[in-house]
């Protein structure tokens, strides 16, 4: 077996490499309560208004700085890690949304440097509401 390396990490997910490695360990072990806090935090009106706009900035900013690939790694790395943690509960939409939340945090490590502030704690803001701690 080969060990991943933080320049192997690096490579995959750009310089958020951190980030993205902490949302996946979250979405990995993320428990029912955790998912219905998240749940619970994206039904937040003023959060569904600002998230499409905060979600097509980070897109555009990973397509123009050349994260693309980034971007649809950490993607896939949260979704099998979220698909892995719901397991062993009957999927309805709390987990829905919590999967939905690990992505758009994933995607604010991505290019967290490229985004406003306002914009990375728009697209973490749920996240949070289960992980109070920000994102490397």
């Amino acid at each position: 077996m080969t060990a991943i390396t933080d320049t192997d990490l690096e490579a995959t997910f750009g310089p958020g490499w951190a980030g993205v490695a902490q949302v996946v360990r979250q979405a990995a072990s993320l428990t029912a309560d955790q998912a219905g806090r998240i749940h619970d935090a994206a039904r937040d009106a003023a959060w569904a208004d600002a998230r499409p706009a905060a979600e097509d900035a980070a897109r555009a900013a990973a397509r123009t700085s050349g994260r693309a690939d980034a971007w649809h790694a950490a993607r896939a790395a949260t979704w099998n890690a979220g698909w892995h943690a719901s397991r062993e509960s009957t999927w309805d939409r709390t987990w829905d949304t919590a999967w939905a939340a690990s992505w758009s945090a994933a995607w604010a490590a991505v290019v967290r440097d490229l985004i406003t502030p306002d914009q990375h704690d728009t697209l973490t803001g749920p996240w949070r509401a289960a992980f109070p701690h920000p994102t490397p």
